[in-house]
C-alpha cells in the first residue's frame, strides 16, 4: 500500500519509520517471530488450507507425486507455507505483535485480511477478493473484483484494522474522500465491497426481465433458481415441435 494513499486517508507516519522485511526464503518465519509492529503487510502469502489443484501456482512444472507405495514423498507447500499456518496462530501472531492495520495482497489461495475473523477487536475493511489470483485473473479491474470501482492503491487488495485504530485516526479520515477513509469513519462498509455471485446476478436478470416481460416466466419455469437463461431456447424448440429433453435443466 502507498504511503501516499495512507497518508490522503488521514493515516500519518513517524519519520523515522522502520520497514523490516521478513521472507520465508530468507529463512525467517513472521509466524515463529516475535517482534512487534504497527502495520503488517502479507503479500501473497499462500496459506495453509491452500488445495492441491494451486500447486501450479507455485511450481514451474507438474509437481511429482505426493504419495508413492502408501509413503508420503513430500509435503509440498514445505517452502512456501509456514508449518505454523493456520487461522489461530496468524490471529494469535498478529495480537502479540500489537499491529493495528492488517493489510494483504492476494486471492482465494492466500492469507488474507478474513485471517482477523475472531479477534473482536480487529473489524475486516476491504475483504479479500474471493478468485483465485493467477495469470488469467490478474489483470481483473476492481468493479469485478470488489463490485464496484475503488481508488485503493492497488487490486487484489484485503484490509482490515483495530478498533482503536480506527477511533485514533477518525477525525482526520472524515476530512478524506479516499475508499479507505469512508471504510475506516463507517461511510462505507466491507458489505458494500462484497461482489454479487454470478449466480445471484443472474438469478437477477430473469426476475428482472420477467417483471418486463411476464410471459418469460413460463418459458424460464421459474421455480426457485431453477432452470437458466439456456432454458429459454430448449423451451422454444421444444414449443417448435421438437422433442422434449429427457433431463431438467440446471443452470
Amino acid at each position: 500500500m502507498s504511503m501516499s494513499y495512507l497518508q490522503a486517508s488521514g493515516i500519518l507516519f513517524h519519520p523515522r519509520f522502520r520497514v523490516d522485511n521478513v521472507n520465508f526464503a530468507d529463512g525467517r518465519d513472521f509466524l515463529r517471530e516475535r517482534g512487534r509492529a504497527d502495520m503488517v503487510f502479507v503479500p501473497r502469502v499462500l496459506h495453509g488450507d491452500m488445495p492441491e489443484r494451486f500447486l501450479h501456482d507455485i511450481t514451474a512444472s507438474p509437481p511429482p507425486p505426493l504419495v508413492e507405495n502408501g509413503k508420503r514423498l513430500r509435503d509440498p507447500f514445505a517452502n512456501a507455507v509456514s508449518p505454523l499456518d493456520t487461522p489461530a496462530k496468524w490471529r494469535a501472531r498478529l495480537r502479540q505483535s500489537g499491529a493495528r492495520l492488517f493489510v494483504t495482497f492476494g486471492g482465494a489461495q492466500d492469507v488474507s485480511s478474513e485471517m482477523v475473523n475472531g479477534m473482536p477487536d480487529f473489524s475486516v475493511l476491504v475483504p479479500t477478493p474471493r478468485l483465485g489470483l493467477d495469470n488469467q485473473t490478474a489483470a481483473m479491474p476492481a468493479n469485478i473484483l470488489y463490485g464496484r470501482n475503488t481508488d485503493l492503491p492497488f487490486t487484489w487488495m484485503g484490509v482490515a484494522a483495530q478498533s482503536g485504530f480506527l477511533g485514533h485516526v477518525h477525525d482526520r479520515a472524515t476530512a478524506s474522500r479516499t475508499t479507505l477513509a469512508q471504510l475506516m469513519t463507517g461511510r462505507m462498509t466491507a458489505q458494500d465491497l462484497q461482489p454479487v455471485p454470478w449466480i445471484e446476478r443472474r438469478s437477477a436478470l430473469r426476475e428482472a426481465l420477467v417483471s418486463v416481460f411476464p410471459g418469460l416466466r413460463a418459458m424460464f419455469k421459474l421455480q426457485g433458481n431453477h432452470v437458466g437463461l439456456d432454458g429459454l431456447q430448449r423451451e422454444t424448440a421444444n414449443a417448435k415441435g421438437h422433442q422434449r429433453p429427457k433431463h431438467g435443466m440446471h443452470p
